[in-house]
């Protein structure tokens, strides 16, 4: 999904995008709790990170209720069931990465004030035949971080895109193409038949979780590697 423009509003912090499945279900719930808790994991090096945000299972609750009151204002809003699913938009910030003062008081004293914040809006899930895509730009330096510190670096490379361009390809050193700047990519081998995608150095998508396991569900071959450009 693309990131939700409120993202430019809140402090820094670790997020990530999921989308609603029959309104009041989240497609891989518990892999963006895991995602999250590990984004702030490596951001913080660990140093007085509450542990609310590093650990999933204290995570996880917390993380439902903001999500469900999200869906909820929306819903008194006038976003019923028959006007399609939600994106959620959730961003995890402390002291530390926040540069402000933050508003929860963790269990632990000792460690640092933390926020949640989950923004709601309405799904855009049209499907197109075809998508036009640009290689622009280097692979983040720390993929497995979902840091809003990438969203706004790459507003940088965005402005740069032709109008009619729906993604950004990004150029390894090594001439790979290890990801997209929003999304996992695959392409599949004309001589051999199997789907490629990069193993590692990449953001590891909730969705690519399920097409891997897919793959390997109906014995398509796939090989872990990044795609020569």
């Amino acid at each position: 999904f693309a990131d939700s423009p409120v993202l430019d509003q809140l402090p820094r912090g670790a997020y990530t995008t999921a989308r609603t499945m029959g309104r009041h279900s989240v497609f891989e719930l518990a892999r963006h709790v895991a995602r999250i808790a590990q984004s702030c994991r490596l951001m913080s090096g660990e140093k007085n990170l509450p542990d609310e945000l590093a650990c999933p299972d204290k995570l996880k609750p917390l993380v439902e209720a903001s999500m469900s009151s999200a869906i909820a204002e929306m819903e008194a809003q006038g976003y019923r069931e028959d006007t399609g699913e939600f994106k959620l938009t959730m961003l995890a910030t402390w002291e530390g990465v926040a540069e402000a003062e933050c508003s929860q008081q963790p269990a632990d004293p000792t460690q640092q004030r933390f926020d949640l914040y989950c923004h709601c809006q309405p799904l855009n899930d049209e499907v197109r035949d075809i998508v036009k895509v640009e290689v622009r730009g280097c692979p983040r330096q720390n993929a497995l971080a979902k840091d809003t510190n990438w969203h706004q670096s790459r507003k940088l490379l965005e402005a740069l895109m032709a109008e009619d361009c729906e993604e950004l390809l990004l150029l390894g050193e090594d001439g790979g193409i290890p990801e997209g700047s929003q999304t996992n990519f695959y392409a599949i081998d004309g001589e051999t038949g199997e789907v490629v995608t990069a193993g590692e150095g990449i953001l590891e998508g909730t969705v690519r979780r399920v097409v891997l396991l897919s793959l390997i569900h109906i014995s398509e071959p796939t090989r872990l590697l990044s795609i020569s450009y």
